[in-house]
């Protein structure tokens, strides 16, 4: 789930927010019901895997502390912080921060509102799952 930690490190930095329970599931469902199926991991060799879970671990915990440091400084820094994200999202995984985070923001209303969301509620997964024809 390193993906699902740098996708909430970004949201923090975008929001300006601490990233919150409600938050976080969204981030990992979003993550379960678009991402993981598409990605191509089977085919990855080993240590590519590896070396793409070190490198968004690293930007987690970077992002991450710059964030938390720039709540403390003021604005300027905490725009710094936004600029990393957008800038690394966009370089890393070809996402647009504010875009992600707005897809983020609608999946928080639904984990507030009911915490055990099922999957079928929350779009991709809806014709993911096994046995169901997405037609």
């Amino acid at each position: 789930m390193a993906l699902a930690a740098y996708l909430g490190a970004c949201r923090q930095a975008f929001d300006h927010e601490a990233l919150t329970p409600q938050r976080w599931q969204a981030v990992t469902q979003w993550v379960k019901a678009w991402v993981i199926d598409e990605l191509p991991w089977d085919e990855v060799p080993l240590l590519q895997r590896q070396d793409t879970f070190e490198r968004l671990a690293v930007l987690t915990v970077a992002l991450g502390e710059w964030t938390v440091q720039a709540s403390r400084q003021g604005t300027a820094q905490q725009a710094s912080a936004t600029w990393m994200a957008r800038n690394s999202l966009r370089g890393q995984l070809g996402l647009d921060l504010p875009t992600l985070c707005a897809v983020l923001r609608q999946l928080d209303a639904a984990t507030a509102a009911n915490p055990s969301v099922a999957r079928a509620e929350i779009g991709a997964a809806a014709y993911r799952q096994p046995g169901r024809d997405p037609v």
